[in-house]
């Protein structure tokens, strides 16, 4: 009998180097000229008893703070994340060493959206109140037009949603001067201005603002964005960047984390990913909520993680827990860096965001078995690997996968014999087939790797 083995092996490096232009044609978004999608990360590591509200007021991007963000770029760059989007950019701060570790000096660069705060509660008709901001944001893209690892500003957030601003034709003029002067120093970088889900506001404005590139929208609808890029579709040309997006790791009708790392919540996003990269002719795509478990964000102590939130009748647990959104979750080891731990939402980026895994597999017959051997990664546990059997070439059954599990497991009915051994972060996988002489469907094999 003849065995024939396919395997499938795929090499991918990204490396960037020089100027990053960043424009936008049409609804597209290009990087050098080339299609650029964004997956992205909001970040804000602020470390347990440190609040995002108080000094530094979100910037963690200065050398004072290298120590405690060392490995979160490198973690990025694992999941296959291309941009992040932090909460806060002083004036003046030392950012050219956290900026160049992001670039990475163009190899799989994790490119910074640089956003400050505005004050919601500006008088938007004071011409000095709006002076001070524009000048504000002039200084910041000065100071960092010529850094290819910038994508771009997001000045702001949500700030159309409080103290009626929406409303005010005055706000949005002063978001028009904003990013009329940014562009005016910067025009190789992208702006925008991060707003709540307010389709209707931004229909009544689009023809008023010309100078931003995109509409930066945070979409918190339920499991699914529903129709929302229909509908935005409809209000505005331009494109538009979820600049926030997500669902939490917390249950709050069980009163604890989802199981099994929350993988519920991994589904959710994976779902979500999906209905991006669908709409991907409206949406350049979404920077996802959030990259750790931020513990001061509700009532109580920043040294403890509180359960409490937002009323959300459109969620599962008709609840959203505002200091259970991180990829990773976070813990006290009484020094800094905190320990983070990732939850299922990590392995199931590295899975989409990223290129397939090199794949190696050896295959031995012995009779009467059939002995499939090959090792993957941990980090690689939610891609698809499967040894797969066929009579025709044409059409293929598997005899073992992890489609439903993080381990390789027997499909239907086979009789496999499965082991898996994990050292150091690498696993080693061998399937024993003791019926594969017999199997008279089974004249071609295959093993192989791809996304789920």
């Amino acid at each position: 009998m003849k065995i024939f083995i396919t395997v499938i092996i795929i090499y991918s490096s990204i490396a960037l180097q020089g100027a990053s232009v960043f424009t936008i044609e049409g609804r597209q978004l290009l990087l050098n000229g080339e299609p650029f999608q964004v997956k992205g990360i909001c970040y804000s590591p602020a470390q347990i008893g440190q609040s995002g509200s108080e000094a530094p007021f979100g910037d963690y991007f200065t050398n004072l703070f290298l120590s405690t963000t060392g490995a979160d770029n490198e973690n990025m760059r694992r999941m296959g994340a291309n941009v992040q989007r932090g909460y806060g950019w002083a004036i003046g701060g030392t950012h050219a060493t956290y900026l160049d570790r992001s670039y990475n000096d163009g190899l799989q660069p994790i490119y910074v959206f640089i956003n400050r705060w505005i004050d919601p509660n500006t008088d938007w008709e004071s011409a000095a109140a709006v002076n001070a901001i524009v000048n504000d944001w002039i200084a910041i893209a000065e100071e960092t037009k010529d850094h290819p690892g910038v994508i771009g500003y997001l000045f702001g957030n949500e700030a159309n949603v409080q103290f009626g601003n929406g409303t005010k034709a005055s706000f949005w003029q002063t978001m028009e001067a904003i990013a009329a002067a940014i562009k005016e120093v910067a025009p190789d970088k992208l702006v925008s201005f991060p707003i709540t889900d307010s389709l209707g506001q931004v229909q009544l404005v689009d023809d008023t603002i010309p100078s931003i590139d995109f509409w930066s929208i945070q979409v918190y609808r339920s499991t699914t964005f529903g129709s929302f890029f229909t509908e935005f579709a409809a209000a505005s040309n331009k494109p538009v960047l979820l600049t926030e997006f997500g669902y939490d790791a917390f249950d709050n009708i069980a009163g604890s984390e989802y199981p099994d790392d929350a993988a519920f919540s991994a589904d959710v996003v994976e779902d979500m990913i999906k209905e991006i990269n669908e709409n991907n002719d409206v949406c350049i795509g979404g920077m996802l909520f959030s990259y750790r478990d931020e513990w001061w964000k509700t009532q109580g102590s920043i040294n403890n993680q509180d359960n409490g939130g937002i009323v959300a009748g459109g969620m599962p647990d008709r609840f959203l827990n505002e200091e259970w959104w991180g990829i990773f979750s976070a813990e006290n080891n009484g020094f800094l860096p905190d320990i983070l731990t990732p939850r299922a939402m990590y392995y199931r980026l590295i899975s989409l965001w990223n290129p397939l895994p090199e794949f190696d597999v050896t295959v031995t017959l012995e009779n009467p078995s059939l002995v499939v051997e090959y090792q993957r990664n941990e980090v690689d546990r939610d891609f698809r690997y499967a040894v797969e059997i066929s009579k025709d070439l044409q059409s293929w059954a598997a005899i073992a996968d992890n489609e439903d599990s993080v381990e390789l497991e027997a499909s239907n009915d086979q009789t496999l014999i499965i082991t898996e051994t994990n050292t150091n972060g690498v696993v080693q996988v061998r399937v024993e087939d003791p019926a594969f002489i017999n199997r008279e469907s089974g004249t071609f094999l295959r093993a192989g790797i791809r996304s789920r």
